[in-house]
């Protein structure tokens, strides 16, 4: 199995040894894995949520991306790489990759790995919930920047996709 598999696997097995098949809030996951080579041995924390992300320096204030702003990058065909790492619908041009805990989004993010470099503007969103408490996009972030991107944006949403935007009739794509 890849680094990558080993850490997305890793990952998953916290998630679901901590909080069942549904959201938690409340736990603490610890990502480590005892099967990769010693010298590759790390424990990633996961945040717990948008404060705990931005205390670890996992993100920052300024990469969070206001709903309109991508909505009229999109629109002037100036949108950057977007990655969906949940389970909602995509918006227009988005690469669905999904939960991270699930076998297939460990696959969809191998081949969206192929396609960009560690340096690439990645947008992500999952759009579930409030991104202040959004629990796949932390394993996501936490997950990406273990990997080594640099560049990673995250679509600030106040409600969710639904409310911030597919009731403002921002660009989704038809297909998905």
């Amino acid at each position: 199995m890849s680094t990558l598999g080993m850490l997305v696997f890793s990952l998953a097995l916290s998630h679901s040894a901590e909080s069942g098949s549904g959201h938690d809030l409340n736990s603490r996951r610890q990502v480590g894995d005892a099967n990769l080579p010693q010298e590759s041995k790390r424990e990633s924390k996961v945040p717990e949520n948008l404060e705990e992300a931005l205390a670890m320096k996992l993100i920052s204030k300024e990469d969070l991306v206001a709903p309109k702003d991508l909505s009229e990058q999109i629109k002037a065909e100036k949108a950057p790489v977007i990655w969906n790492v949940g389970s909602q619908k995509n918006i227009l041009g988005a690469v669905k990759i999904g939960e991270l805990q699930f076998e297939s989004s460990k696959k969809l993010l191998a081949e969206a790995e192929r396609q960009v470099s560690k340096s690439t503007e990645i947008v992500l969103y999952c759009g579930c919930c409030p991104l202040e408490y959004c629990e796949p996009m932390m394993q996501a972030l936490a997950l990406l920047r273990e990997l080594g991107y640099t560049d990673l944006k995250v679509l600030n949403f106040k409600e969710g996709l639904k409310e911030d935007w597919i009731d403002l009739n921002y660009p989704m794509d038809p297909a998905k």
